[in-house]
């Protein structure tokens, strides 16, 4: 079980991954916010360059120049891990991942049904993480996350509902 929350933690990572590489989802994302403050603070280090996928690649060469070669050795492969946003989130998915890896037993007695479980984690970790958590609008849109999710399924088994009467015929006292 341990295992599990671990993984589904690690979804915040992922859906983070998909929010920088997006230009329109990096924009109306935290991580905006993020590399907004940074540069208002004066560290530009960690601000817009850092975290803007669009120009953040740039980090790994001199001047931003990929023919004047790597700014510092391994820069554009072993330790890009530290020079963008979008690598060190990955590298905090990874680490999630394979923590997830040591820590895992059993839940079901069958590995396809864990399988399943853990799909399902994913699934539902990242549509929390990428639809709520990291927009900018995060606090007025997690009293939705129930709502959308419960009022959802009362429209579904309404439609249902009105199928099985449509077929049965209402006798008339």
């Amino acid at each position: 079980m341990l295992s599990l929350i671990i993984f589904f933690l690690g979804t915040y990572w992922e859906a983070a991954m998909d929010k920088i590489a997006s230009p329109h989802h990096y924009r109306l994302s935290t991580w905006h916010t993020l590399a907004a403050f940074f540069d208002r603070k004066g560290m530009h280090r960690l601000g817009e360059s850092f975290w803007n996928n669009e120009i953040a690649w740039r980090n790994k060469w001199k001047n931003g120049d990929p023919s004047e070669g790597e700014r510092f050795w391994g820069s554009s492969h072993i330790f890009a891990s530290f020079t963008d946003g979008w690598h060190v989130v990955k590298l905090l998915w990874i680490f999630h991942f394979i923590a997830a890896i040591v820590f895992y037993s059993p839940i079901f007695p069958s590995i396809l049904l864990d399988f399943g479980l853990y799909f399902f984690t994913l699934a539902v970790g990242h549509h929390i993480f990428f639809l709520y958590l990291q927009n900018k609008s995060w606090k007025k849109d997690i009293p939705h996350l129930f709502s959308n999710i419960f009022s959802n399924s009362k429209r579904i088994g309404g439609r249902i509902g009105e199928e099985v009467n449509k077929k049965k015929p209402h006798k008339q006292a």
